[in-house]
């Protein structure tokens, strides 16, 4: 690059020339980096807005041809005015490119939103009334006393034993057990009722004229009414073969 002393000797077209040169070598150097340097987070959009007021002057009049007397300063000029006009050129093609970019980013947003979809409420149906089944009002007939299943038993010619125990006495709940043995044995011939000394009333007119004092007792009433008492421990044999002798 020649110095400021050989450019005084120089005349003043080739001054003026020169001067634009390293002009347009500035303004090319700043357009490329301003446009390939876009700051972070930037779209396309914004990018193109920014670089928009450095592609609306026209070449043409930014670098004027030089039409004078100095020799090679008009091709210069030309020269100058094509660096111009190319610059513009390639801006304007980013430009394009920027905005078909960012119409179809737009395209494919829109394209991936789903579309709302509309869903048929289900109809509530209203339940159909059902036709209730008349109820069969069954007369339910009164609880058996223990006096009338005695005696319904002694009349279907069953041999019916008494057990008066005591829960808490080991001797009455062995009793208990053996009772239960000489049942099952002596199968649909015997029915077995159990109650406490003091219940003996409510089996009516068949234990009325019978005391209990003690327990375990077992009260042995033959289809004839006849009582055959076992008082204290006993075992099944002793209790069947009671049976046996009251029938």
């Amino acid at each position: 690059m020649p110095k400021i002393g050989e450019m005084e000797q120089l005349s003043r077209p080739y001054q003026i020339a020169l001067i634009a040169l390293v002009g347009v070598v500035l303004v090319w150097f700043v357009a490329l980096r301003h446009h390939g340097q876009s700051p972070p987070g930037t779209t396309a959009t914004q990018t193109a807005a920014i670089s928009k007021p450095a592609t609306q002057a026209s070449p043409a009049t930014a670098t004027p041809v030089y039409k004078g007397a100095a020799p090679g300063v008009e091709g210069l000029t030309r020269a100058i005015r094509k660096a111009h006009e190319a610059v513009a050129t390639s801006q304007q093609n980013a430009h394009t490119m920027e905005r078909k970019a960012s119409e179809a980013s737009g395209e494919r947003s829109a394209s991936a939103s789903p579309a709302p979809s509309h869903r048929a409420s289900p109809t509530t149906e209203a339940p159909t009334p059902s036709k209730a089944s008349p109820k069969h009002h069954q007369s339910s007939s009164p609880p058996v006393s223990p006096a009338e299943q005695v005696t319904r038993e002694l009349a279907q010619g069953k041999t019916v034993m008494l057990l008066f125990w005591n829960s808490k006495s080991v001797d009455d709940r062995a009793v208990r057990v053996q009772l239960r043995l000489a049942q099952h044995a002596l199968g649909r011939k015997v029915a077995v009722h159990e109650a406490s000394a003091s219940q003996i009333g409510m089996f009516g007119q068949v234990t009325q004229d019978v005391r209990v004092n003690e327990t375990p007792t077992i009260l042995i009433i033959s289809p004839k009414r006849l009582v055959t008492p076992l008082i204290g421990l006993t075992d099944a044999f002793s209790i069947r073969q009671a049976v046996s002798e009251a029938r």
